[in-house]
């Protein structure tokens, strides 16, 4: 017995590991065929040294122990004998091993081929039980597969043999519980190229076997629905995906339960997989919660018994009872390429190939709206002028499982025929195209609604519409308006300004010329056909849809037509406008009446529930379901004059608006009141900790002072007024500024809080405080301009910056527009602890708000301000500053530091820009024996003798600074900022 054992043996390969500690022996003989006599071999293969024959010299890494010869087999007609052996597994494992189906094996072999083309060996091994009958089935490698390939090495053999490779092979797997013995064979692969008289070359055969050092049992390796899941198919089917490990799955020990409770699966097993399936009878409700409880053991000893939990949401699906259809469009009777009866297209675009090919994109046959069949989604289509295969427009078919309508699920939205208006992998720019349906006699129905299912697929750039008619095309009346929810303006409260959205001049929408020889396409109002002055009531028809997504806007519509009741004559009209912009189809066109729809679900937005007094805040609800829908809004249970919107905005919180909200919903069936929100306001506090206003220095009007971050900074620092700078005065008057420019690694200037902040955290961190600053940055400042930095190394970015487009930010989102060659009250209120919305920042510019958006980190994190104190001495912030020189030359003529947040109606009150600085600073100090009142920014001042007032204002027209004999006898005088 020519027996090798290898200690510590380690296989890693397809999801098996094991030796370990245990030993791997090799079962075949002379797998090196170093003996001339291959007697233990069954065959008709020869040997032969590698410098004698075809390959010189050992082509073989000396690592692998190469021998210093080779198996050879030259092919001769059809004598296809395999070279066999048989093995004898129980010499290396135990019987108890293999039949607790722990035994493994590994079967290696280097082969070779005479040419480039893979004429090598197919190895084989078959495992036989004690009756000596197959058992398990065949486990085989093969060059043609290049499966299991470790390795190459490169043979060059004599008279300029183009190149050869040995590659080292590898199988390993699972004895089959209940093999006594294995027979490995060696013969030509029958599917690598076997014409002429191929040769064969095999060297280092080894079939080791060895004992798992731990048992793998069987794993769950794939969920359906997966774990987590919120958005489940109403009609999932449970699959669980189990797939054996060293030892297998007793088919007989599967338990589930679903919901808790005991079901009956279905289990099925293919090969060392296994699939348990449950159908829940039914469709399972919307966004209902289900669990599922899988249990299952091995053939292992001991057994192995495993439980997996298993918990997932369904999807928020709608589902719609629906009447017979009043009329209905299926397109299933029309020949592809034609119309239905009584419809109509025609289109403004420009199509560059005559060509009717419906397997063609860029042909005349997608020019308009046309009968297609679906079924060509599932294929290629050809694309542009260059005809280029593409299998894109299978997206057209893409499911969106969440519609149920009369009980059925709709997985299709696109079956048979439809009517399909494209402009997309089309050559040419812009395509604007319209299908017009015929006049309907909607005559002795009322509650009238058109519903179809939608194939939109929405691109940046495009427009879909639907509007009716009740005038036979005279006049248009609005249904649906699809556009890029990046493309919807809004008002301030955060609701659809139709007028400003269809309005606004866009450079990148398709331009037409009408029947009329008049341009259009600079507004997406050009493609609809309500006239421009009712384009304000629109609102309720605008929908916003996610930007090249597939699947969102496969859905049913449901659009109401109230203005259609009763009428003779009423037609529908669809159109699409895009450059290069996706598609739109359309199926199954039904008008109905209904008249009751289901309750919508409401979604409220009211996080956080404590604002801050001072602050506008929004309130809003969304209801999902069939409109049109009516709102009305309470307060602790009375009901908001004039709060009839889907969003409450309240402007400068006060204590008084603190209370309980609802918002009742109506719509065509009942009324929904929503959640409560339970709203409490908050004072959140602003005390001036420091103001600078560069008069010449870097001196503090209060606080400490300004100090610049290097030599190399205060080189690049200047003082003086506008006029002396070139620049822009305010409300044309020069004011008095600081310039600053930028080299390198630019440090900024020193900003600390001062000694008088009250709300510093143990990490000696301010985390909530605001900065206001009045700014100019020239037109000649390009690219990104820093605004504050809080790690005083500067070694790492800034913390806000003004983008190269004028936005105001970090962190990949910048907002509003910082105009040049202007002066700008700037605001930054960072709020990282609450109560309010946290981690957060507003911004502002002059008064105005800009937006209050998300931080990356809260308290003590990135945004907070360092503050300088006995434990952390050096601590400060820097204003311009940034590690790698992102900073544009500017100027600043005044700035403020706060302790807390300033809110909305503090900024608004400070409003833009002023020649006065910003109001704010009032100290008070002796001078010559003379009291000193000064103050900064031209504030109104009050006075009184006690702090509990009364509080009178100073005589108009006293300026600052105010000097003042001591009070007599020893009094008291207390002056304060006008609230």
């Amino acid at each position: 017995m020519n027996l090798k054992s290898t200690m510590g043996l380690a296989i890693l390969s397809g999801g098996l590991a094991f030796a370990g500690s245990a030993s791997a022996t090799d079962l075949i003989l002379n797998g090196s065929f170093e003996e001339p006599n291959l007697g233990e071999w069954n065959g008709s293969f020869a040997t032969y040294n590698f410098t004698a024959a075809y390959f010189a010299g050992p082509p073989i890494p000396e690592s692998e122990n190469p021998g210093l010869k080779y198996s050879w087999r030259h092919r001769n007609g059809n004598n296809d004998t395999p070279l066999t052996q048989r093995l004898d597994l129980t010499t290396g494992v135990a019987v108890s091993d293999i039949d607790a189906g722990t035994g493994k094996f590994a079967f290696s072999a280097w082969l070779a081929s005479y040419t480039e083309n893979p004429e090598v060996a197919l190895l084989s091994v078959d495992f036989l039980d004690a009756a000596d009958l197959p058992i398990g089935g065949r486990a085989e490698f093969s060059g043609a597969s290049n499966t299991y390939v470790v390795k190459n090495a490169d043979g060059t053999g004599p008279e300029g043999w183009t190149r050869k490779n040995w590659s080292k092979y590898l199988r390993e797997g699972s004895i089959p519980a209940g093999a006594r013995a294995a027979i490995v064979g060696i013969t030509h692969d029958p599917a690598a190229g076997l014409s002429g008289n191929p040769d064969t070359y095999v060297d280092l055969v080894s079939f080791d076997v060895s004992v798992s050092a731990v048992a793998i049992p069987p794993s769950v390796e794939k969920t359906i629905p997966s774990a987590g899941d919120l958005a489940a198919r109403p009609d999932s089917i449970l699959d669980f995906t189990i797939r054996d490990g060293t030892t297998t799955l007793d088919t007989a020990s599967v338990q589930l339960k679903f919901d808790g409770v005991a079901v009956i699966p279905t289990v099925t097993k293919e090969g060392d997989v296994t699939h348990v399936r449950f159908d829940p009878p039914g469709l399972l409700a919307a966004n209902s919660a289900h669990t599922a409880q899988l249990a299952y053991s091995d053939n292992g000893t001991p057994v192995n018994t495993k439980t997996l939990d298993l918990g997932f949401s369904v999807s928020n699906y709608k589902s719609y009872t629906l009447p017979a259809p009043i009329v209905i469009e299926s397109f299933d009777g029309v020949q592809e390429g034609q119309l239905p009866d009584g419809w109509s297209v025609y289109n403004f675009s420009d199509p560059k190939d005559p060509n009717i090919d419906f397997g063609d994109l860029n042909s005349q046959a997608y020019a308009d709206w046309n009968v297609i069949n679906s079924d060509r989604f599932k294929d290629s289509l050809l694309s542009y002028t260059a005809h280029t295969p593409t299998t894109d427009y299978q997206r057209v078919l893409t499911k969106n499982p969440t519609f149920v309508i009369n009980g059925d699920l709709v997985d299709s939205f696109a079956q048979g025929n439809i009517l399909f208006g494209d402009s997309g992998y089309r050559s040419g720019n812009s395509q604007v195209l319209y299908a017009v349906s015929p006049d309907y006699d909607l005559k002795g129905h009322d509650h009238l609604y058109l519903i179809f299912k939608s194939l939109w697929e929405q691109n940046q750039d495009s427009m879909g519409t639907v509007e009716y008619s009740i005038d036979e095309g005279v006049s248009w009346l609005p249904l649906l308006y699809l556009l890029d929810n990046a493309d919807l303006i809004r008002d301030a409260s955060g609701n659809i300004d139709a007028a400003a959205t269809l309005s606004a001049t866009r450079g990148d929408i398709a331009r037409f010329v009408d029947a009329d020889g008049i341009a259009h396409g600079t507004r997406y109002g050009d493609y609809i056909g309500v006239p421009e002055d009712q384009w304000a009531t629109l609102a309720p028809f605008i929908s916003g849809r996610a930007d090249d997504n597939a699947s969102a806007s496969k859905r049913v519509e449901i659009l109401q037509l109230p203005l259609a009741s009763n009428e003779s004559k009423v037609r529908f009209r669809f159109g699409h406008a895009g450059t290069d912009s996706w598609y739109f189809g359309i199926d199954d066109v039904g008008v109905y009446s209904v008249d009751a729809w289901p309750a919508p679900s409401l979604q409220l937005s009211a996080s956080p529930s404590t604002f801050y007094v001072g602050n506008t805040e929004r309130l809003s609800v969304t209801a999902d379901g069939i409109g049109p829908f009516t709102y009305q809004w309470r307060k602790d249970g009375t009901p908001i004059q004039g709060a009839t919107q889907p969003a409450l905005t309240k402007p400068f919180l006060t204590a008084s608006d603190a209370g309980i909200y609802t918002v009742e919903v109506g719509y065509r069936g009942g009324t929904l009141l929503s959640q409560e929100i339970n709203i409490s306001v908050a004072d959140p506090g602003a005390k001036l900790l420091g103001q600078w206003d560069f008069k010449g220095n870097l001196a503090g009007e209060c606080g400490p002072d300004i100090e610049p971050f290097s030599d190399d900074v205060a080189a690049l620092t200047a003082f003086g007024s506008s006029a002396d700078f070139g620049i822009n005065g305010i409300g044309g008057q020069p004011v008095q500024a600081m310039a600053f420019s930028a080299s390198g690694a630019f440090g900024g200037y020193r900003i600390r809080a001062g000694k008088t902040a009250s709300t510093v955290s143990a990490a000696g961190r301010l985390n909530q405080y605001t900065l206001v600053m009045d700014l100019y940055y020239p037109a000649s400042s390009s690219g990104w301009r820093s605004l504050f930095q809080t790690d005083p190394a500067n070694t790492t970015d800034a913390d806000f910056f003004i983008n190269p487009s004028a936005g105001i930010g970090i962190s990949a989102q910048y907002d509003g527009s910082f105009s040049l060659d202007e002066w700008h009250r700037l605001a930054i209120a960072v709020d990282l602890s609450g109560p309010g919305a946290a981690p957060s920042a507003s911004i502002y510019i002059d008064g105005n708000k800009v937006i209050r958006r998300s931080l990356g980190e809260g308290a003590d994190g990135r945004w907070s301000f360092p503050v300088q104190s006995e434990a952390f001495p050096d601590s400060y912030a820097l204003l311009f500053a940034d590690e790698n020189g992102d900073v544009a030359p500017g100027y600043v003529s005044s700035a403020q530091l706060y302790e807390g947040i300033l809110t909305d109606s503090k900024v608004a009150a400070l409003g833009a820009a002023s020649v006065d600085k910003l109001p704010g600073c009032l100290r008070a100090f002796l001078s010559d024996g003379k009291v000193v009142i000064a103050w900064t920014g031209g504030a109104s001042i009050e006075t009184a003798t006690s702090p509990s007032g009364p509080w009178t204002p100073l005589a108009a027209g006293t300026t600052s600074p105010l000097t003042l004999d001591p009070p007599a006898g020893g009094g008291h005088a207390f002056y304060r900022l006008a609230p």
